[in-house]
């Protein structure tokens, strides 16, 4: 996330990046590209090998801190990114670009396509979060790039939903009795925190590890691991929570008691340690 002082709000919250932030061309760099190499730099000491370079691009939000790029402005800051981090000793150093909150699977074939097409050899892939679409929207992006990461960053759960409805996708997975039907656009807590992490062993059936082409959740973020029954707390003045969209791992109840949800069950269920 760029700073206020970048964004034509001024503020943190909401706002666009100014042009004068942006790189002239993909051979030139900009105060942007050198704050997030001074970010990345730090970042490396706690030995973090990826960066993104702009969460929800196209999430204006003025309620908490967001910021909109354009697929060509990111693919300029990109090109000049992947420069500095090459002469900077980084270049191992993997660039994902994350699919924003608003069109999130349902933009799968848009904005990450015209993003490669502008300067995929900048980024190593992209990261998807699930408010919106089908896991199976993944496939067009995959088709149009099939050499390119496809993560998944950020998803919450429904209050209210059903526990079964919800766990027993990932339990058929186990059992390896999967077909077409089973994997499904209503399925997202499986492909989000199971199969991606579950193709990561070679012995799952090849269905599976080619379904829905996620390389790992070993990034992957849940929107809440803690919060009341109705998705709170949250920072007054925000609307980034606090519905029914935003169900957590764990339900802290008004007498100080906790429920572990199904979330916490499938996270648990489907972890797969680095070294078995």
């Amino acid at each position: 996330m760029v700073p206020g002082w970048m964004k034509d709000s001024g503020s943190m919250n909401g706002g666009s990046l100014q042009s004068k932030y942006v790189p002239a061309c993909k051979n030139s760099s900009s105060t942007t590209a050198f704050y997030l190499l001074s970010a990345l730099q730090v970042l490396r000491t706690f030995s973090k090998p990826y960066k993104v370079s702009q969460n929800e691009p196209q999430n204006n939000n003025p309620t908490y801190p967001t910021c909109t790029m354009s697929p060509a402005v990111e693919a300029l800051i990109g090109a000049a990114l992947r420069t500095l981090l090459n002469i900077n000793g980084l270049s191992t150093v993997r660039v994902i670009w994350l699919r924003d909150l608003q069109h999130n699977w349902d933009d799968a074939g848009e904005y990450p396509v015209a993003l490669m097409e502008g300067t995929g050899n900048s980024f190593a892939g992209v990261a998807f979060h699930c408010y919106a679409g089908a896991v199976s929207n993944q496939d067009s992006f995959h088709n149009s790039f099939p050499a390119k990461e496809i993560y998944f960053s950020e998803c919450a759960g429904t209050i209210g939903s059903d526990w079964w409805s919800d766990i027993k996708v990932p339990l058929l997975v186990s059992l390896a009795v999967v077909s077409e039907h089973v994997l499904s656009s209503g399925t997202w807590i499986m492909f989000g925190l199971g199969v991606s992490n579950i193709t990561r062993n070679p012995s799952v059936p090849h269905l599976l590890r080619s379904k829905r082409w996620a390389s790992n959740v070993e990034q992957g973020l849940r929107w809440n691991i803690a919060a009341d029954a109705n998705g709170n707390p949250k920072l007054p003045g925000t609307n980034s929570c606090g519905g029914a969209g935003c169900h957590p791992l764990v339900t802290v109840n008004g007498d100080g008691s906790y429920t572990l949800d199904q979330e916490c069950d499938i996270v648990s269920f489907l972890y797969i340690p680095d070294k078995i």
